[in-house]
C-alpha cells in the first residue's frame, strides 16, 4: 500500500522552515501614540444669587460641586421691604444649588475639597470642615507670628488634611501636617499666586511647586519647589519674566505655567517653551493629563487642549473674567468674577 503523500510533504515543509523561524528577530513594536480627548462638552451656566463675586471652585463628582466667594440673595421681609442676605459658600447636588454662610464670616477666597466632610476654605485664615462643623485656625495662637491675618487667600493645595499648603501675600507660605502649622521661609515679598502638587503613590512623597508674582507690578516672578513642608528652592531655571498666576502638572516631567503672556511649559531636562499665546490674561490652568488641559482667563477666555489642538470654548465668551477652573475626569467647573458658575460634562470619550 502506498503512503499518503500529504503528511510527508507537511513534515518536510515544517522541518525546513523551523530553523529560520526560530532565529527570526521579534517584530519591532511601533510606539503607541498618546490618545486624544474630546473637545465636545455640554455646558450649563448657572447664576448664583442676584449679584456677587465668585472666587474658586472644586469638584468631588458631577453631583457634588463646591463654590466660594461672595453671594447675595434678595428676600422680602415682613414689612414688604427687600432684604439683602449674603452667603460665602454654595454647593451643587446635581439638582439645585444650596447656599451657606459659614462662621458668620465674610467672603471666602479659596477652597480645597477631599470629600464633602473634609473641606478647606480660606477667608485670610484656614478654615476646615470636619463632618458638619467648621473650624477656624488662628495661626497667631499656634506660635506663628502675626502675618497681616496671614492673607492665606491666594492658594491652597494638599494631598490630604495632614499635608496642606497655604500661600498668600508678602511671600507667606504655611504647611499643616495634621497637628501643627509651620511657617516656611521664602525669599520673596511678592504673592504666592498658586500651588500645585502630585503625590507619589509608591513613596507617599509629594512634588509641590508654587508660582510667585504680584499682578500688574514688577515683581520676583519666581517658581518655588516646596520640600517636606519645611523649605523652598528654585530648581527650574525660570526665565519667565512676567506675571505668573497658575501652575499645573500631571507629574514632574512637564510643568505648565499660565499668566500675563500666555501658557508655557517645561519638560524634564529642557528649557521653558511657549505653548500658545491666547491674547488674554490666563488666570487658571488645570487638567487631567497632558492631553486634557483647560485654561481660563479675562474676556471670557476658556480653552481646551485635547492632545492635538487647542479649541476656544465659544459658548463661554460672554463671561468676562473667568477666575478659576477645576477638572476631574469628564467634569469641568469654572467661576467668573460675577456670580456665574459653569459646569461642563464631556459628551464623548474621543474626537471623531
Amino acid at each position: 500500500m502506498k503512503r499518503p503523500l500529504l503528511p510527508l510533504i507537511l513534515f518536510l515543509l515544517l522541518f525546513t522552515l523551523w530553523p529560520n523561524s526560530a532565529c527570526m528577530e521579534p517584530e519591532e513594536k511601533k510606539p503607541i501614540e498618546p490618545d486624544t480627548t474630546s473637545h465636545k462638552f455640554e455646558w450649563r451656566i448657572d447664576t448664583l444669587g442676584v449679584f456677587g463675586y465668585l472666587k474658586d471652585v472644586a469638584i468631588i463628582d458631577e453631583n457634588n460641586i463646591w463654590v466660594v466667594g461672595d453671594i447675595w440673595e434678595e428676600k422680602i421681609g415682613e414689612n414688604g421691604d427687600t432684604i439683602d442676605i449674603s452667603y460665602n459658600l454654595a454647593y451643587w447636588d446635581g439638582n439645585k444649588w444650596t447656599y451657606e454662610k459659614i462662621l458668620k464670616g465674610g467672603p471666602l477666597n479659596r477652597i480645597w475639597v477631599f470629600n464633602k466632610f473634609d473641606i478647606w476654605v480660606s477667608n485670610g485664615l484656614p478654615i476646615r470642615r470636619i463632618g458638619y462643623e467648621w473650624k477656624l485656625y488662628h495661626l497667631q495662637k499656634m506660635g506663628i507670628p502675626e502675618l497681616e491675618t496671614i492673607s492665606v487667600a491666594t492658594s491652597i493645595w494638599g494631598s490630604s488634611s495632614s499635608n496642606m499648603y497655604f500661600g498668600g501675600y508678602n511671600g507667606n507660605l504655611v504647611h499643616y501636617d495634621g497637628t501643627n502649622f509651620n511657617l516656611i521661609e521664602t525669599p520673596t515679598d511678592d504673592t504666592i499666586m498658586d500651588i500645585w502638587g502630585v503625590e507619589n503613590s509608591d513613596t507617599g512623597e509629594s512634588n509641590v511647586y508654587a508660582v510667585v508674582s504680584t499682578i500688574l507690578q514688577i515683581s520676583d516672578y519666581k517658581i518655588f519647589e516646596i520640600h517636606d513642608g519645611s523649605h523652598v528652592t528654585e530648581p527650574l531655571g525660570n526665565h519667565i519674566n512676567w506675571d505668573m498666576t497658575s501652575i499645573w502638572f500631571e507629574n514632574n516631567s512637564t510643568i505648565y505655567v499660565g499668566g500675563g503672556r500666555g501658557l508655557w511649559k517645561k519638560e524634564k531636562g529642557m528649557v521653558w517653551k511657549e505653548v500658545k499665546r491666547f491674547g488674554y490674561y490666563i488666570h487658571s490652568v488645570r487638567g487631567n493629563h497632558k492631553n486634557d488641559i483647560f485654561i481660563v482667563g479675562t474676556l471670557g477666555l476658556a480653552a481646551h487642549y485635547n492632545g492635538m489642538s487647542w479649541k476656544n470654548i465659544d459658548e463661554l465668551s460672554d463671561l468676562t473674567k473667568i477666575k478659576k477652573v477645576s477638572v476631574k475626569g469628564d467634569i469641568v467647573a469654572m467661576v467668573n468674577v460675577y456670580n456665574h458658575v459653569v459646569i461642563g460634562i464631556r459628551t464623548e470619550v474621543k474626537n471623531d
